[in-house]
């Protein structure tokens, strides 16, 4: 075959295992468009250069198409166990490095402003009253709580006093790693 003739097969080759990635990867249209626009007139470029008869060149195609469809099957399997293995062992790991350095830049950066993770700022946690809440219709006869546990302190007497003097202005950050 002639440098044409191999430059014009190479092109078939390249464009039908365009194919076969697309329609792997899902991108449907794409892959439908080089194979009924493209691929058509790259195999007309190649049969021109081509000096076989019709049903030898055939031939060539159909194990072409053959060989490239199994070596496409065979590239997306390894693919797919190489990134299975690779997102349990080296993901994790990288994640592991990352959590500890972002941490490691936190705490500096939290002791700079004269705080930690170990110790955050006090906060004074103050639980809700209990909702008055109509019993179900089996349950009827019995009162529904009308007032709040014992113990909890009624939000519009909590003012914003009771709160430290040097509580920050900005919101609590909380990482758990």
């Amino acid at each position: 075959m002639s440098n044409d003739a191999n430059a014009a097969w190479a092109r078939v080759v390249s464009d039908f295992r365009s194919v076969c990635l697309l329609k792997k990867e899902g991108q449907l249209e794409e892959s439908s468009r080089i194979l009924n626009e493209v691929l058509p007139s790259s195999i007309a470029a190649w049969s021109q250069h081509d000096p076989r008869d019709g049903g030898a060149k055939r031939q060539h195609l159909q194990a072409m198409f053959a060989a490239e469809q199994q070596r496409v099957d065979q590239a997306w399997e390894v693919e797919q166990r190489l990134l299975s293995r690779l997102s349990t062992t080296v993901f994790s790991e990288w994640k592991e490095q990352m959590q500890k350095e972002l941490r490691a830049q936190l705490n500096e950066w939290l002791a700079s402003e004269g705080r930690s993770l170990s110790s955050p700022d006090p906060v004074r946690t103050v639980a809700a009253p209990a909702a008055v809440v109509e019993p179900p219709p089996w349950r009827r006869d019995k009162p529904a709580a009308a007032t709040p546990p014992t113990g909890v302190p009624d939000p519009a007497v909590v003012e914003a006093s009771t709160l430290p003097a040097n509580r920050p202005t900005s919101p609590t950050i909380s990482w758990r790693f």
